[in-house]
């Protein structure tokens, strides 16, 4: 299973290094039956809470930096369409998060195509999240990893928790 990892997944990895999170992120580096996969803006994400003390801790650039490093080789990094914000494109506002993320990526993955008109809109979604939904769609992802339950409302691609993905995998 392809595995797109949010930024909450990466916050609760290296704040507690023998958690869930941190399981996961280790056993996708691994290779094997769960691959990973994260963007760009995730990991800038992820990189201001940890460096920002956002939970708390305040943690070295660095070892932020590093922690990233050493979960690479296996964990691909893509480039997301597009940032922490909403689209330019004010026409897009108002449709299905399944035929923004169309617009966005040109994806035309039949499991995402099959939902378009339907669906939650970008309203009842949480517009700072858009960017996790269309790089999960551009890498190809089968499912998105997050602690966020926003993603409870996307119908189009599988969502686990990280403790749902690790019961999955007998982590």
């Amino acid at each position: 299973m392809k595995a797109f990892f949010d930024a909450t997944v990466w916050c609760g990895a290296i704040l507690r290094s023998e958690g869930m999170n941190a399981r996961l992120l280790n056993f996708a580096s691994l290779g094997g039956p769960l691959r990973g996969v994260t963007s760009d803006v995730v990991l800038l994400e992820f990189y201001r809470h940890a460096v920002d003390g956002t939970f708390g801790i305040v943690f070295d650039p660095e070892d932020v930096w590093d922690y990233i490093d050493a979960h690479r080789p296996l964990i691909d990094v893509e480039q997301a369409p597009i940032g922490r914000s909403l689209p330019s494109r004010t026409d897009l506002h108002n449709l299905p998060l399944t035929e923004i993320v169309y617009e966005l990526t040109g994806k035309t993955r039949v499991d995402l195509l099959a939902s378009l008109g339907r669906g939650t809109t970008l309203p009842e979604f949480d517009p700072y999240d858009l960017h996790v939904l269309a790089a999960a769609a551009e890498a190809r992802a089968e499912a998105i990893c997050s602690s966020d339950g926003i993603f409870e409302k996307v119908d189009w691609i599988e969502v686990f928790t990280p403790g749902r993905l690790v019961r999955e995998f007998g982590l």
